[in-house]
């Protein structure tokens, strides 16, 4: 048997399409198994509810958006709190133990602010129902906790943020890509173990 794979391996053509075409097929089989992943991005607004008394008017608007800015970053920076993450799939009825919370804090959602006043949050989830289970939970528990960033002298809030209706889209890999991946993956391996077996002929040459 080892005789023929040495066989099989000296001829490098031959063996890098025959490694190619394995593993495409390998890939493109294990692609069209795997189950579907649902991908959510919505947006968060925040909007100027009530304008902070100040004794120059003519520079309160640069500071409401300084703040507006803060309230974002500060919202992009709960996305990866753990003790958020763990509010935020208890509350949508999924069990995540403290362990995986601290796994997947940082990475289950990003956020990215588009404009002072737009942050943009976008997750995958195992299917739509878990999707929207946390979309529900995820813009209740940051409007809420938005609104105690920044309060007037009489703790009324001064900034409001709403969350945009999510998109929700499956996605699959694509057969035929993970196919062309393999490919490339195949001919690799193939080439690695046409070289290797050539090598030693060529030493003792």
């Amino acid at each position: 048997m080892k005789t023929h794979l040495v066989g099989f391996f000296s001829h490098p053509v031959r063996a890098v399409l025959a490694s190619a075409a394995a593993a495409a097929l390998l890939f493109a089989a294990v692609a069209g198994t795997l189950p579907p992943r649902t991908n959510v991005s919505f947006a968060f607004t925040i909007s100027q509810q009530a304008r902070q008394e100040t004794s120059d008017y003519s520079y309160d608007g640069y500071y409401a958006l300084r703040a507006s800015e803060l309230v974002a970053d500060t919202m992009i920076s709960w996305l990866s709190t753990p003790s958020v993450v763990k509010e935020v799939f208890a509350d949508a009825g999924i069990q995540r133990t403290d362990s995986e919370i601290r796994a997947i804090s940082g990475r289950v959602f990003r956020g990215k602010k588009y404009s002072s006043q737009n942050v943009v949050v976008a997750y995958a989830a195992s299917d739509a129902e878990t999707a929207a289970k946390l979309y529900a939970s995820l813009s209740r528990h940051v409007s809420e906790r938005a609104r105690t960033l920044v309060l007037s002298p009489e703790q009324e809030t001064l900034f409001i943020v709403s969350a945009s209706e999510p998109v929700i889209a499956e996605t699959r890999i694509p057969p035929a890509r993970a196919a062309l991946a393999g490919a490339f993956v195949g001919a690799f391996i193939g080439l690695a173990c046409a070289y290797a077996s050539w090598r030693p002929k060529r030493l003792a040459a």
